[in-house]
């Protein structure tokens, strides 16, 4: 079958319209959304390794309640303007696995059941969490948080 150069670029340029719709390229949800980004310590030390999310506690745009999260690494993370936050109170939660621990675990009892995977930081700073933020019209420099 003979495919006509006109018909293999509209269908390559379909293609890609159909691609950058869904990765969200036109438009998006017209939020008042922020970026964030921020370093975090535990202890004094930029955390090598975690997660942090947050999570809405107080009254947001009705109906359109967010949250946020980000991988952390070596201290830093970043929450793109796409994926921000809007204004309003957010709980903190910082997740860190020791998955070193876990190895340890699954490597002296192989095939003996699930691994149980410690979380290095303490649960008042994550499930227990009572860290708070507010996030305003005004754009957030940075978020500094020290696990203490």
């Amino acid at each position: 079958m003979i495919v006509h150069p006109r018909r293999r670029l509209w269908s390559l340029a379909a293609c890609i319209a159909v691609g950058l719709a869904i990765s969200g390229c036109f438009g998006g949800d017209e939020l008042p959304r922020q970026p964030l980004s921020g370093l975090v310590k535990l202890n004094g030390q930029p955390l090598v390794k975690g997660r942090i999310i947050l999570f809405p506690v107080g009254p947001t745009i009705p109906g359109n309640a967010v949250e946020g999260a980000a991988l952390i690494r070596n201290g830093r993370f970043s929450i793109r303007r796409a994926h921000g936050l809007i204004p309003g109170k957010y709980r903190i939660g910082i997740y860190s696995a020791d998955m070193r621990e876990a190895r340890r675990q699954s490597e002296m009892s192989p095939g003996k059941g699930e691994t149980r995977i410690q979380d290095v930081i303490p649960a008042k700073f994550n499930s227990q969490s009572k860290l708070e933020f507010d996030i305003t019209d005004a754009p957030i420099k940075e978020l500094m948080v020290d696990l203490r």
